[in-house]
């Protein structure tokens, strides 16, 4: 039987992955927003939320997470990566 000591060790790798990933998002919109400075472009890009939201939502019911808590949970990172491209 496994143990909760087990299952926490696991979370743990998991939360570094989190952790990491969310790094390698942060490099990508600061890339994003030297290029978006250069060609002028708007750091906001409504279109491009809507349609990643749209998609979060397919991921939700795919992997069978309560949609508000991803939305919540995006609204942040991406509000995150908008300070960093400015």
């Amino acid at each position: 039987m496994i143990t909760i000591q087990e299952l926490r060790k696991e979370i743990d790798k998991i939360d570094e992955d989190i952790i990491k990933k969310l790094s390698q998002r942060k490099n990508l919109s600061i890339q994003i927003g030297h290029i978006k400075s250069q060609c002028a472009k708007k750091v906001i890009d409504n279109k491009r939320e809507e349609i990643m939201f749209i998609h979060f939502e397919k991921l939700c019911s795919e992997y069978k997470l309560h949609p508000a808590f991803i939305k919540k949970l995006f609204k942040i990172i991406i509000s995150n990566s908008r300070k960093l491209q400015k």
